[in-house]
């Protein structure tokens, strides 16, 4: 009987353990408010491709197209997305239609959040106004 409480008792625990998840202590200093902001934006640099397309719209638009990042965003086009099939102009469709491509595509050629983001800043750059 009592290797059966003690049993029902560590199973218990166990379960209770699993379920417990970090507790999050919000402090005012400025240190942290840097550090929450920080991996707020890093959580958003993540998620690009789940933003809606208006969003990725905006976002693009607000990054600027340094000679850096238009060639990089233009070098993983031509690479990634030149494999599989003859690449269009990037003047042939608007940033809102390149966004659905690049949305519908980007999985396809297994481009990471980065390489989505640039290559939709150089679309977004040549794109037909």
């Amino acid at each position: 009987m009592n290797k059966l409480i003690y049993s029902f008792v560590a199973i218990v625990g166990i379960l209770a353990l699993a379920n417990c998840s970090p507790k999050t202590v919000i402090s005012t200093t400025t240190e942290n408010k840097k550090s929450t902001s920080s991996t707020n934006a890093e959580v958003a640099e993540m998620m690009f491709s789940k933003l809606s397309n208006e969003e990725q719209i905006n976002v693009v638009k607000s990054i600027p197209a340094t000679d850096d990042i238009f060639s990089e965003g233009q070098t993983i086009y031509q690479t990634n997305c030149g494999k599989c099939h003859e690449l269009y102009k990037p003047n042939s469709r608007n940033i809102a239609t390149w966004m659905k491509v690049m949305k519908r595509m980007s999985k396809k050629a297994s481009l990471t959040e980065e390489h989505y983001k640039l290559v939709s800043v150089y679309l977004n750059a040549k794109a037909k106004v």
